[in-house]
């Protein structure tokens, strides 16, 4: 996995990214809200690196505050999401009706139109990083949990396992000591990749304001607050920071997730 450079590049941007979003801002004393009333569609220069917004607020500190609600939205988001996956999926291999239950449950949650159901989801819960981060999570399990059964399926045949439930062990020793370390390549793959999703989907959230609202900032409504022809075309950096930055994160975190799946590919074979 380490041998291959876009991982490692994939990585170490987003080392450099997280070290920025957190440590930039007390640092330099940038403050996202801060109104500057005297640079107000100030292009960028010594005082304000990136510019600033219709309103004088800094361009780099909004889009540094972005990448932190970004980063711990699309994280906290991908981990609860692989919880209820595994979680569902282990539940689903374990009996002839909790596989029914849970494998219906997961049938139905993979009929319904993704885009729709985020829609409906954020209208339901309401707006903020809470509300989005349990949105993102609750949407995109039912796939894990398809895998994490398919696996245990196969598991449950193998002699450890088998010896394990001989000697008396219970399900949950069965599942944290035997099953969990078999299932670490799928869920470390998943939870990967999955973060990449999660940043462009909060992105689209607040773009379309279902997400985290303003004043607090993201990508997304840096974004959707930059859809005027004035500021498309004349001050060009209130958006081209924030897309940039979102485009340079999700194809960051791709890349580590590819060099991770590859490397668990090239362990197995």
């Amino acid at each position: 996995m380490l041998r291959r450079p876009g991982g490692i590049a994939g990585g170490v941007f987003i080392v450099l990214l997280a070290a920025a979003a957190w440590g930039l801002p007390p640092l330099l004393g940038l403050n996202p809200d801060a109104v500057d009333l005297a640079a107000i569609h100030a292009a960028p220069s010594a005082a304000h690196w990136l510019g600033t917004d219709g309103v004088g607020r800094d361009v780099l500190a909004r889009v540094l505050q972005g990448a932190r609600v970004s980063l711990v939205i699309a994280t906290v988001a991908a981990a609860i999401s692989a919880a209820i996956g595994f979680l569902v999926g282990s539940g689903a291999a374990f009996g002839t009706l909790t596989d029914i239950v849970c494998m219906r449950a997961v049938d139905l949650a993979m009929t319904l139109p993704p885009a729709v159901l985020l829609l409906v989801l954020s209208a339901i819960v309401g707006q903020g990083e809470r509300p989005t981060t349990m949105v993102l999570a609750l949407l995109s399990w039912p796939l894990l949990a398809r895998l994490v059964r398919a696996r245990l399926l196969e598991l449950r045949e193998r002699e450890f396992v088998l010896a394990a439930q001989a000697t008396g062990a219970g399900r949950w020793h069965i599942l944290r000591r035997h099953v969990l370390p078999n299932m670490a390549d799928i869920l470390i793959v998943y939870v990967t990749l999955q973060i990449a999703t999660n940043v462009l989907m909060e992105a689209g959230l607040s773009f379309l304001g279902l997400g985290v609202p303003p004043p607090t900032a993201t990508w997304g409504n840096m974004l959707g607050e930059a859809r005027s022809i004035d500021v498309l075309t004349l001050y060009t950096w209130q958006w081209i920071a924030p897309g940039a930055a979102l485009l340079a994160t999700t194809l960051a975190i791709g890349l580590v997730g590819e060099a991770v799946r590859a490397g668990f590919d090239t362990g197995h074979a």
